[in-house]
């Protein structure tokens, strides 16, 4: 079984798993371990398979993990530091074919319900200090709803940094780095799309061309404490930009990271957001070796082109002609 090292110059994770090859989307032999399926307007959690229903999600353990509970138990101090790959690795997916944008939008609503469901479980479980949700995806259509849950023992680097830094921000000018970036966007050029709750934005130093990020516009830290109108408003973003993404970009494969805060007392918390990275282009020596993204589109164009393709995709939703 694999192990994760951590990196001894910048403590990234790297899991070592021989014979690891992604998966995606469950096999069709798969049982899922539960399902969340629509009864008469309401989401009930059913164990096993149960039946489609409308707009149910399924929750399959992944048959290819990056983690598992049978990791084996080995701990290495520095400067050679790792620890066993336990955890826990599921797969989510829509069970429905949708026919409208609107409809495609309460599928992602769903799916949001059974992201904040199976979160919840999973920091109950011993072993669970961080949880992931992520996706990537192959897409040539508005893609459907189907994302990815790993947990870690503890937080990967990159959400501590960016707690760090939110930290430092909220100490020395009183507001945290998510919420200046909102700022900086709110009437700016790399606008992508709003709501009364959220706000769509290319970063000012993107990773990839057409990066965009989905964020409260409000501080929060919870996003298990998002309500039910909230994950219905996020569900429209994410439709509407995916949507609008896909359109313009040809349906590039992609990839999404939920950056949420550990569930857990005293331990540092980031203004959760949702990060989207389109692959239109291969990542460089020059990132990979140097750490130093290169784009061939600069973020204010990739806004300017996002928010157009992202009303027209929310209008759709919306039924305006």
């Amino acid at each position: 079984m694999g192990v994760i090292r951590v990196s001894q110059v910048t403590g990234r994770f790297s899991i070592v798993q021989p014979g690891f090859t992604p998966q995606n989307a469950p096999e069709p032999q798969d049982s899922p371990v539960m399902s969340l399926v629509n009864r008469s307007g309401i989401l009930q959690r059913m164990h096993g398979g149960g039946d489609d229903g409308d707009w149910s999600v399924r929750i399959f353990e992944s048959r290819r993990p990056a983690v598992s509970r049978d990791a084996e138990t080995i701990f290495r101090d520095e400067p050679r530091q790792c620890h066993p790959s336990f955890g826990y690795h599921y797969i989510m997916a829509a069970t429905r074919r949708c026919d409208t944008p609107l409809e495609e939008c309460q599928q992602w609503s769903h799916m949001l319900v059974a992201i904040q469901d199976r979160i919840r479980w999973l920091y109950e479980q011993t072993g669970v200090g961080y949880v992931a949700v992520f996706a990537d995806m192959e897409s040539h259509d508005v893609p459907a709803p189907r994302m990815q849950i790993a947990t870690f023992r503890a937080m990967p680097p990159v959400i501590l940094d960016e707690a760090q830094a939110s930290d430092i921000a909220a100490n020395e000018r009183g507001v945290c780095t998510i919420c200046q970036m909102i700022g900086d966007v709110s009437e700016g050029q790399r606008l992508v799309l709003r709501t009364d709750n959220f706000v769509a934005f290319c970063p000012w130093a993107p990773s990839c061309p057409y990066e965009f990020w989905i964020a409260p516009k409000r501080h929060s830290t919870g996003f298990l404490q998002a309500n039910q109108k909230e994950l219905e408003e996020l569900s429209m973003m994410l439709r509407a930009t995916l949507g609008g993404m896909t359109r313009i970009l040809d349906g590039p494969p992609f990839g999404i990271a939920f950056h949420l805060s550990p569930e857990r007392k005293n331990t540092r918390q980031v203004h959760w957001h949702v990060e989207v990275y389109p692959a239109t282009l291969p990542p460089t020596s020059l990132e990979r070796g140097f750490g130093v993204a290169v784009s061939d589109t600069s973020p204010e164009e990739a806004a300017e082109r996002l928010g157009a393709a992202g009303r027209d995709e929310m209008a759709a939703i919306m039924g305006v002609e």
